[in-house]
């Protein structure tokens, strides 16, 4: 059934003296869940099938179905359903029977390589510009919006990485998700507007979009929010995806008064620069620093409990920020200049700077800002990889002498697709190769599961559980 909700059990059907003994091991889970779970439909034993085996249901645990499916056929499965939801058992660990050279373990969602997938929040995500800007419909798979595109020109049609059954099947169970819309002179296309008033417009177009998108995605803007979501995904709820409102750039918002007004809306997170000179401060390539609405704003922003971006401000304004704000701070999406130089990443000192403010840096995955020299549309992106950007990691637990001021904020999607992303990720559900190459880097678990979430939560608790935010429901 499309609905349906099942325990994968993976091990290999070839060590089995007979299938019985894989439906007797797994009864014993099977028991276990009924006391937590009354919605699962049956068991499946996702294996390599010796030859002259079938795949077929095999058995009943409880009442329940027990299915024997081969990896390929329960990726087709995963194909053809958009919610084909599994739950996060960890019972292995309680009953570690092996069965040859394999363990069973259950797991979820869904992975061909059987491992457990991590739980991932990734800090910055311009999911309304790429449906509204892009023209996606991201509730169709990565492959679908891949084909839409196909005959359409431009260096970054076809190749998109992010959508919500990726987010849900790489476990991405929550998002920074942003508005963008710029009142600069650099006139981007898609991006820059005439003035102020056009950019606010925009950018409540793309908050528009969030709330229309209730259902596949769910609006966080208390620490209460995050902890009942959080608790329901680990339980197993696929239902929606968890996002914080963000914004990339300030200048949609048209005052101090408009920014109480944004709050009120969801808004909790503001970065006041993107790129050139803004309105409230000058970002990435920009000769400044904060303007004299930019010291106002943050004044408000340290008033109503809002949340400061450090991401994209120079060099100058990151310390006009740091010094006149008072309020959290976090970089949603920033990499080390020590390994990449360039002003959009930061300086050890400015990283040191957040570390004592308590911030959490979310790394980012645009090549240009993984690999020192990569120039876009001109370097060969096979040379970036996946495994650079624990490089950048690991540079900032270096510097903080811990592993609890970094994150993931991956951008992806972020006006660059494949082409433009480590060549080894396809899409962004691939972030799961994350946890295995901090491990080979000597990152223990818990240090493993803070870089991919509890680091984030661990911010927003402590952020929230002192401003407005804690206490008032817009």
């Amino acid at each position: 059934a499309r609905d349906a909700v099942y325990g994968i059990v993976c091990g290999d059907l070839a060590s089995l003296a007979l299938p019985r003994r894989a439906v007797t091991l797994t009864k014993q889970w099977s028991k276990e869940l009924s006391l937590v779970r009354k919605d699962v439909r049956g068991f499946i034993l996702l294996c390599d099938v010796p030859r002259g085996v079938s795949s077929r249901r095999i058995g009943s645990c409880h009442g329940r179905g027990f299915y024997c499916l081969t990896h390929r056929q329960a990726r087709r499965l995963e194909g053809q359903f958009m919610k084909f939801n599994y739950d996060i058992l960890k019972l292995a660990v309680k009953y570690p029977e092996d069965v040859g050279d394999r363990t069973f373990s259950a797991l979820a969602p869904f992975n061909r390589r059987g491992k457990n997938f991590m739980i991932v929040i990734d800090s910055h995500l311009d999911l309304s510009w790429s449906a509204l800007n892009w023209n996606r419909d991201l509730r169709l798979s990565v492959q679908e919006i891949r084909r839409a595109e196909a005959s359409m020109q431009g260096a970054h049609r076809g190749a998109n990485t992010v959508c919500f059954p990726e987010m849900r099947r790489g476990e991405v169970a929550v998002c920074l998700a942003t508005v963008l819309a710029r009142a600069t002179a650099r006139n981007e296309a898609n991006l820059d507007y005439r003035c102020q008033e056009i950019a606010s417009a925009m950018a409540r177009g793309q908050r528009a979009y969030y709330r229309i998108m209730e259902g596949q995605l769910r609006n966080l803007r208390t620490w209460e929010d995050i902890d009942q979501h959080i608790a329901e995904w680990r339980r197993g709820s696929r239902e929606t995806i968890g996002y914080i409102l963000s914004m990339e750039g300030a200048d949609p918002i048209l005052d101090c008064n408009d920014a109480a007004k944004w709050w009120e809306d969801g808004l909790r997170v503001v970065g006041p620069a993107h790129y050139g000179q803004g309105v409230y401060a000058d970002g990435t390539g920009g000769p400044g620093g904060l303007t004299t609405k930019g010291f106002e704003l943050l004044k408000a922003f340290e008033d109503l409990g809002m949340i400061l971006d450090a991401t994209h401000l120079t060099d100058k304004g990151f310390w006009q920020a740091i010094e006149v704000f008072h309020g959290p701070v976090l970089a949603s999406h920033n990499n080390c200049r020590a390994l990449v130089p360039g002003d959009r990443q930061f300086s050890d000192d400015q990283i040191r700077a957040l570390i004592a403010r308590g911030a959490v840096i979310g790394m980012a995955l645009d090549s240009w800002m993984m690999l020192p020299g990569y120039v876009p549309d001109e370097t060969d992106n096979s040379q970036v990889k996946l495994r650079m950007i624990i490089d950048h990691i690991d540079h900032v637990c270096q510097l903080a002498g811990n592993a609890t001021h970094v994150a993931i904020g991956t951008d992806l999607d972020g006006g660059f697709g494949r082409e433009q992303s480590p060549s080894d990720l396809d899409t962004i559900a691939d972030l799961q190769r994350l946890p295995g190459l901090l491990k080979e880097r000597g990152y223990s678990v818990a240090d493993i599961e803070g870089v991919m979430h509890g680091n984030w939560l661990r911010f927003f608790k402590k952020a929230w559980s002192t401003s407005r935010a804690s206490s008032q429901r817009a």
